[in-house]
């Protein structure tokens, strides 16, 4: 259990810096120079660029942590259960990055789409995090089942993403308590400390989840080291 919580820490920490990529992409020059009253059309076109900019740096920002996330996580699960670390590691960073970007940019896509709807803002927080938290707790569950399986159990593989989405439902109330002056209905909250937050609570739950898990095998090894005629 202690590898585990050690890869959620180091997930977090190495995490955090990637979200200072948050401006890697901008809108084109030839956009940027537009102020109010625009001409015809280009209000348009700056609101297209932006929302191409922001699917980008979200999904760079998700890539990235999902790659660290499920390669530390699925190295470390992969070495909670006995079992090489290499698979999984490996695997691991090539789902996070995969599913991680994908869940990124459509965290941006999904908080763009809900600005203009009446729509309670914890509500669309909880939709725009869950996009991202989706991704990477699929990538993480698919690593599992293909890298450790059956040394941990289905079930606990199908909860990774589960908690997922408790993260993206926990993480608005956590960060309202402890960052009321910090947005957290965006795609990518406000405030290092906020992040900070945000990253923990799924793979804290990721840690906690696996931890408790026992495998097919595991259970098979057990049983049969019990004596014939001995209670289960």
């Amino acid at each position: 259990m202690s590898r585990l919580f050690a890869g959620a820490i180091v997930s977090v920490l190495l995490g955090l810096p990637v979200t200072l990529l948050a401006e890697t992409f901008m809108i084109p020059v030839n956009l940027q120079g537009y102020s109010a009253p625009f001409p015809p059309g280009v209000l348009e076109k700056i609101e297209s660029a932006q929302l191409q900019a922001d699917m980008k740096n979200m999904g760079t920002i998700g890539g990235l942590i999902g790659a660290i996330g499920c390669a530390v996580m699925g190295g470390a699960a992969a070495a909670n259960a006995g079992r090489g670390t290499g698979k999984a590691f490996v695997l691991g960073g090539v789902l996070g990055l995969l599913l991680g970007a994908a869940g990124g940019a459509a965290s941006a896509l999904t908080f763009r789409g809900l600005l203009l709807n009446p729509m309670d803002p914890f509500i669309k927080g909880v939709l725009t995090q869950v996009s991202l938290t989706g991704g990477i707790g699929i990538a993480l569950s698919l690593t599992l089942c293909f890298a450790v399986r059956p040394l941990i159990s289905m079930q606990a593989a199908i909860t990774v993403v589960v908690c997922s989405v408790i993260a993206a439902v926990g993480y608005p109330f956590a960060a309202a308590f402890l960052f009321p002056l910090n947005r957290s209905d965006i795609a990518l909250p406000e405030g290092m400390g906020n992040r900070a937050l945000w990253l923990a609570i799924p793979f804290v739950l990721y840690a906690l989840t696996i931890g408790r898990s026992k495998g097919a095998a595991v259970v098979a090894e057990a049983t049969s080291d019990v004596p014939a005629g001995s209670p289960a």
